[in-house]
């Protein structure tokens, strides 16, 4: 093809790239997991750089890049909910008084300094992934609640709460999750701290190596997930549900159906700003989630930027509906 006409075929490869991306994105099948690995604000910046290849026929370049606009509407979250009116949490003040305060952080390798950074927010629960050792853990239960604090440290993950905590054991002492009973300002909840798999780190897309390890990625992830909350349904105490943490699966990932079909996802109900958790400098993912069962009100939901972790924190300020 002569150079002068390259241009002409990038503007019909974009319109070709986001058919497909809309179709994948849509639908999700697990032959094409390792297209949604990317998160769809990747794709936008990619498909509207491929656009602007063709800047020689600047009219017809427009157009295409218009095309794209709908694609970011529909599937990039943190368009939506940094629009989205209402109260943000940057820091202590709640969205009301009787806001019950969630705050999921991964640690990054288990830093305590990275752990002591809820200490800002006030919460009145804490999920960790990548915990501290259970000294340090005992330390930030201590220091946000004083002679109230308790936790329950896992291998990978533990839950800080004000007020009493009843740990639910796991026959085999889980490593991705851990569950207690606790009981915040005279309201039960069961609380739920989990870390699932990482995801195959490659994204040579041409590869069908690359295809069938990150389908696989997905599937065994699905069944991890389907594992975890077939104990924690079957140990369910008094009050609702609360499941969250570090899930390795951007948002609408098919290998979450096994907790987002009978719970809801508390940033997709109140969240406000910016939404994605990973990484910490260049947020481009929402991994880290809470969801919650019905009964629960989520009244707002917000991501803050971290100095010591590689994941920003999640904060969800909530109450049990009487």
């Amino acid at each position: 093809m002569p150079i002068r006409r390259w241009p002409n075929g990038i503007l019909v490869l974009s319109p070709a790239m986001l058919a497909w991306l809309g179709y994948v994105f849509a639908a999700r099948p697990d032959f094409a997991a390792a297209e949604t690995m990317a998160p769809p604000a990747a794709w936008l910046l990619i498909g509207l750089g491929v656009t602007a290849t063709g800047f020689r026929n600047r009219r017809a370049c427009a157009a295409v890049a218009l095309l794209w606009l709908p694609f970011g509407a529909v599937f990039v979250e943190g368009f939506r909910s940094s629009l989205r009116p209402g109260f943000r949490i940057t820091g202590p003040d709640r969205a009301a008084p009787d806001a019950v305060r969630v705050v999921s952080l991964n640690c990054a390798g288990g830093s305590e300094a990275a752990a002591r950074e809820v200490e800002q927010v006030r919460p009145d629960i804490v999920l960790l992934q990548e915990t501290p050792v259970r000294a340090a853990v005992e330390r930030l239960a201590t220091r946000l609640f004083g002679r109230d604090g308790a936790s329950w440290c896992g291998l990978d993950a533990s839950i800080v709460a004000r007020g009493p905590l009843r740990p639910v054991q796991h026959p085999r002492r889980s490593s991705n999750f851990v569950m207690a009973a606790v009981r915040v300002r005279g309201v039960p909840f069961g609380v739920v701290s989990l870390r699932l798999q990482p995801p195959v780190a490659r994204m040579d897309l041409w590869n069908p190596e690359c295809r069938r390890a990150q389908a696989a990625s997905r599937r065994s992830r699905r069944k991890e997930l389907a594992e975890v909350m077939g104990f924690v349904w079957s140990h369910t105490g008094e009050g609702p549900l609360l499941v969250g943490g570090d899930l390795n699966a951007v948002a609408g990932d098919p290998s979450l159906e096994p907790i987002t079909v009978p719970m809801r996802d508390s940033f997709d109900e109140a969240g406000r700003g910016w939404c994605d958790t990973a990484i910490n400098d260049l947020p481009f993912a929402r991994i880290d989630r809470l969801f919650v069962e019905r009964g629960v009100e989520v009244l707002a939901s917000s991501v803050r930027r971290t100095a010591n972790s590689d994941h920003r924190m999640l904060i969800v300020d909530l109450r049990a509906r009487r």
